[in-house]
């Protein structure tokens, strides 16, 4: 009888402490959730990592340095933005080729539009670190299209180091 009771009177207690470790693990999985989400809207916002890591140079590397010193020409609607200092918009930083209609908010000091069969060449590929992973761009120039000189050029690529085929065509030589 007393192995009875002792069984009745212990359920109550390992019901108390089943709940009690649930709902530590459920506001656990919570906390978790919370805090992945925060990362991925921060991550999608456009914010850097909170340390400086310097674009590396894969011009070299496969299969980026088939497409350096290559020439393309524009077949679509390319935009070149001036991306700025911001407050100081007179200080233009980088210029990125872009399709149409491209981007317009308080960092992008002008805009140029690229004329149709326009000379784009790849003189240098980069790798550079985001907040998940790493994005790639061409440094390019771009003669007789009015943009200022001694400012990079960039166009970005996927990982396979493809121009996007819409807008730009390779020139065979």
């Amino acid at each position: 009888m007393t192995s009875h009771n002792e069984n009745s009177e212990s359920v109550p207690t390992r019901a108390r402490i089943g709940r009690f470790l649930f709902s530590v693990v459920k506001w656990i999985s919570i906390a978790a959730i919370g805090l992945f989400s925060i990362i991925i809207t921060i991550a999608f916002s456009g914010y850097s990592l909170p340390f400086d890591i310097p674009d590396t140079n894969v011009s070299h590397q496969k299969p980026f340095a088939d497409a350096v010193g290559r020439e393309y020409r524009t077949t679509g609607a390319v935009i070149a933005l001036a991306w700025n200092d911001f407050p100081d918009k007179a200080k233009i930083l980088v210029i990125s080729l872009m399709p149409a209609p491209g981007a317009s908010n308080r960092f992008v000091s002008y805009r140029i539009p690229l004329q149709q069969d326009q000379r784009i060449r790849i003189d240098s590929a980069w790798r550079s670190f985001g907040f998940f992973w790493p994005s790639y761009y061409y440094t390019v120039s771009v003669p007789n299209a009015g943009l200022p000189t001694g400012i990079p050029i960039k166009l970005c690529v996927d990982a396979e180091g493809a121009p996007d085929p819409l807008l730009y065509k390779a020139i065979d030589k």
